[in-house]
């Protein structure tokens, strides 16, 4: 969890051009799946490198799923959407794929 606050602060901090959770809801649905699935897979590359991912997603898992996921966070989180969207996909997806401690 520390580590994920740490990138939250990070993120948080980032060019005033990063879009904000308000603007992802703004965007239309094929926008808004392309920039989730796009965050997705930026993440997932970070995760490999990583030795302490902060999301495992199961390899079974589709795009729409964790596209439902982020989507259900940002309904259920109205007070984290001026946080940057990428933040707000890193916990939404952190929260449903926790690691277990054997990765």
């Amino acid at each position: 969890m520390k580590y994920i606050f740490l990138l939250m602060l990070f993120l948080a901090s980032f060019n005033t051009s990063a879009i904000s959770g308000n603007e992802l809801t703004q965007l239309n649905i094929n926008n808004q799946h392309y920039y989730i699935v796009g965050t997705i897979d930026a993440f997932l590359i970070f995760n490999n490198v990583s030795k302490s991912p902060a999301f495992c997603i199961p390899d079974n898992a589709t795009h729409s799923q964790s596209w439902n996921i982020v989507n259900k966070y940002l309904t259920d989180h109205p007070q984290d959407l001026h946080q940057p969207a990428a933040g707000i996909i890193l916990m939404a997806l952190s929260q449903a794929f926790p690691c277990s401690n054997d990765k």
